[in-house]
């Protein structure tokens, strides 16, 4: 079920990377076998949403951004994923642990999620506060992506302070660990913790994202504030 998964997500994103079919293949086949199997994540495979896997698909909306090409994973209701395409080999290992089994199909259409992320880059940073997220992770990792949620644009906070914020004040490494899965980039704002002495610290789309997506808010905050 997982390769499949993996292959359907191949598919998808040939219509939008600038790979081409062998190379994207190849990206795949890093993550299975010589047999073909799919080699499992170290940790396990997360219950998340097993209970509803038996009839839920995937749309994959792809957006342009001043930061690069985006790819939104979601059902329709809320966001699943969200991704830089050159961050594909993680979006597939999140997309297959989490919701390993579900059907991926290329979105046809812009969607509120696509609609609510190019105001924000445009400079509307509150339009994906109330984005609805799917609900993923272990318990710890919930806490601690819902408080980064909680941390206004045009803010930051250290792993210090998020993890004071979820009553866990001696966990900021569990906190940065939980903030390096998170799988909903930008909506769930990992962007917005800073390591304590005000320096940035991981980033899984890379540290220039990071800085520019901090002071795009700020940019933009400060320009509505006036």
């Amino acid at each position: 079920m997982i390769v499949r998964l993996l292959f359907a997500l191949a598919a998808v994103l040939l219509a939008f990377a600038p790979a081409s079919a062998d190379e994207l293949t190849e990206r795949v086949k890093r993550l299975t076998s010589a047999s073909g199997k799919y080699q499992r994540p170290r940790v396990p495979m997360l219950p998340s949403m097993k209970e509803r896997m038996s009839d839920m698909r995937l749309k994959l909306e792809h957006i342009e951004s001043p930061i690069g090409s985006i790819l939104i994973a979601h059902d329709g209701k809320q966001i699943c994923n969200l991704e830089f395409t050159d961050c594909e080999d993680r979006m597939q290992r999140m997309l297959a642990r989490h919701f390993d089994g579900v059907e991926i199909e290329r979105s046809k259409q812009r969607t509120k999620f696509g609609q609510a992320l190019q105001r924000y880059f445009k400079g509307d940073v509150t339009a994906i506060d109330k984005l609805p997220v799917a609900k993923l992770g272990t318990p710890f990792q919930q806490r601690a992506w819902a408080a980064l949620r909680r941390i206004p644009a045009g803010e930051t906070r250290s792993y210090g302070q998020q993890a004071r914020a979820i009553r866990a004040p001696n966990a900021a490494r569990a906190v940065g660990l939980a903030n390096h899965l998170n799988p909903i980039g930008i909506v769930i704002p990992c962007h917005r913790v800073r390591g304590a002495d005000g320096s940035l610290t991981g980033y899984a789309g890379g540290l220039e994202r990071k800085r520019w997506l901090i002071e795009h808010e700020a940019r933009s905050v400060r320009r509505t504030s006036v």
